[in-house]
């Protein structure tokens, strides 16, 4: 899409004082400017670090239980629970990120 300097911004923080200068998408529909970008791509890298936590915890579970296995334990070690626990909140965590949309 073509480049329109100067164009109508919609950021919240820069659209109501009239100061945005950014360099807008024309075609965009609603209108995105350079700083909603910049923020759109910082949540992007925090959903990112978000699901590599998400793959350390599985690890972690997962090692929890090779041990418990290993000590002859039958149950399901309560911490793998816990730990699966975490890793759904960080999975979801890391999806509401995504879903912005500035």
């Amino acid at each position: 899409p073509a480049l329109t300097q100067g164009a109508q911004c919609t950021s919240p923080e820069y659209s109501t004082a009239g100061a945005c200068e950014c360099l807008t998408p024309s075609t965009l529909l609603p209108m995105l400017c350079e700083a909603d970008a910049i923020r759109m791509a910082d949540y992007e890298n925090f959903a990112e670090r978000l699901n590599q936590i998400a793959e350390e915890l599985d690890d972690a579970a997962f090692d929890r239980l090779r041990e418990a296995v290993a000590e002859g334990e039958v149950e399901r070690p309560r911490s793998d629970k816990t730990l699966m626990q975490a890793r759904r909140s960080i999975v979801k965590a890391s999806l509401l990120l995504r879903s912005i949309k500035e």
